[in-house]
């Protein structure tokens, strides 16, 4: 959608819950297929369940770039 850039994200992660899906742990990489240049960034991230709320916590660095990314949510299930 903007003009002169490509991307293409290929992404790969896990994650493993703990104590009844209480907490959940991920750890992944993305990169950008479409950019031969581009890093590959490890990402992290962690969430908590407290009945039907949940809060996560993500984000990735670029060792190469010295690039922060991060990311948060709140959410209801119901």
């Amino acid at each position: 959608l903007v003009p002169n850039v490509k991307s293409q994200i290929l992404s790969l992660g896990a994650e493993q819950t703990l104590f009844s899906e209480f907490l959940s742990l991920r750890l992944g990489a993305y990169k950008n297929v479409a950019d031969a240049a581009s890093n590959v960034t490890p990402t992290a991230g962690v969430g908590i369940r407290i009945y039907a709320f949940r809060l996560d916590i993500g984000g990735g660095y670029d060792f190469k770039e010295g690039g922060v990314l991060g990311s948060g949510s709140l959410s209801l299930t119901f």
